[in-house]
């Protein structure tokens, strides 16, 4: 399994204000809460929405 310490200097050397290219940008999403009156297929339809927003958006 691989594992890349994030706060490393091989990802973000001091000296430098971008990351190093190939590095993988994580986007967090607000807290998703489940509405429990909705089916599951309703909430996962509105969660994919949500992540699919934030990545045709390019955030």
């Amino acid at each position: 399994m691989f594992e890349q310490k994030l706060d490393g200097p091989k990802v973000m050397p001091r000296d430098k204000h971008l990351p190093k290219s190939g590095t993988i940008r994580v986007e967090v999403l607000p807290s998703f809460k489940c509405d429990h009156s909705a089916s599951v297929d309703e909430d996962v339809d509105r969660l994919r929405g949500a992540m699919m927003a934030v990545f045709d958006g390019g955030l």
